[in-house]
This record gives structure tokens, C-alpha cells and sequence, in this order.
């Protein structure tokens, strides 16, 4: 009774759920959440599943992005990485794009959870491809460092003046935000498709 409890816990106070799957061309397509992930001091958990399309001439395309475009690039995203088939995780204060043990090609179907708490900069994403797990991935930074007030887009970057850039292609079968840290087992769940 107490696990079905907290599953039924981990499945509540959803503040973002993408309708349905969404193909993204590479050149103009993007969804503005309209969701300030980054504004307050909240707890959060991010759950994606997305599929890489063919591969384009841009490096770090955003899957996902919240970031303010001027040093230090405080927010959240979730960028692919061409130079090394792999994808980044970043940006937050000083601590830049990270290209994370997330290796992939064309049709590779990934899936990522991060949880941030309340009180801390630290976001932690655990992650797997084809469902093959990959090392837990912690990245640090002070709160202060990560705050700004942008919308979370889907499928694209975002500059300082708001034009919108680095579009990714690919599809993004599941994207949701909690307003809660998922557990473990939740996490173990997600990952392994089951």
C-alpha cells in the first residue's frame, strides 16, 4: 500500500505534460510550454522520452531549453551535441553545457528524468538509450546561478532578444514537469520501459 502510495504521489501535481508525441523538423518547428521553470525556487522533476532524427549541420540543438543566452547561462536544458553524437546537459552559472555519457544515433530512443530540490542549484539526470542505463549524471550549482524568468521551449534555443534558433530534430514521444522529486524506483521504472 505505502509503494502505491508514493507512485500515486510521483504521478500528481504534474505542472507540464506534452499533449502527444510531437515531430520536430530541424528548422521551425518549436512549443513554447509557457511554463518559468526556472523562476521560482521549486521542487521539480522532468521526465523525457524523444527519439534523434537524421543529423543536422547546428551543434547543440535544444530538445529542451531554459536558458538566459548571457554569461554565466543560468537555466536548464537539454542540447544535442554533434560533434560527439552525444547530448549536453547544462547551462547553470560557470558550470557550461556538460556532454554527458548519453551517446546515440539517428532512431536511438532516449530517455531522461532530472530532479532538482528546493534549496539547491543541483540537478540530477539519470538517463538510458534503447533502454540501457547510463551512469547517473550529477550536475552542481547554486540556485542564484540558475534563476531567470524565460518560458522552458521545446524543439528549439532561444537568444537573448528572443528569437528563437538551433532547432532539433527528432521526436519527443513523452516531456512532463512535477512539482516533486520522484523516487528511485519511479526513476528505475521510467528508464527500463517498464
Amino acid at each position: 500500500m505505502m509503494r502505491r502510495k508514493a507512485l500515486m504521489r510521483n504521478k500528481e501535481m504534474c505542472l507540464y505534460k506534452l499533449p502527444q508525441p510531437t515531430t520536430f523538423n530541424g528548422s521551425s518547428d518549436f512549443i513554447d510550454t509557457n511554463v518559468k521553470l526556472m523562476e521560482e525556487d521549486i521542487d521539480f522533476s522532468i521526465e523525457l522520452t524523444f527519439i534523434q532524427g537524421e543529423e543536422g549541420t547546428n551543434s547543440y540543438t535544444g530538445v529542451f531549453y531554459c536558458v538566459l543566452e548571457t554569461a554565466p547561462y543560468p537555466g536548464i536544458s537539454i542540447q544535442r551535441y554533434q560533434g560527439q553524437n552525444r547530448y549536453c546537459f547544462g547551462a547553470a552559472g560557470n558550470d557550461n553545457n556538460r556532454v554527458l555519457p548519453v551517446a546515440y544515433s539517428p532512431g536511438s530512443e532516449i530517455r531522461m528524468v532530472i530532479r532538482k530540490a528546493r534549496g539547491t542549484g543541483t540537478r540530477t539526470l539519470d538517463a538510458s538509450v534503447n533502454g540501457v542505463r547510463c551512469n547517473r549524471f550529477s550536475q552542481s550549482a547554486s540556485w542564484t546561478s540558475n534563476k531567470n524568468n524565460l518560458s522552458l521551449l521545446l524543439g528549439c534555443c532561444q537568444g537573448t532578444n528572443g528569437a528563437k534558433f538551433r532547432f532539433w530534430h527528432g521526436t519527443i514521444n513523452d516531456f512532463k514537469i512535477r512539482t516533486c522529486i520522484v523516487d528511485d524506483e519511479y526513476v528505475n521504472r521510467y528508464l527500463s520501459f517498464t
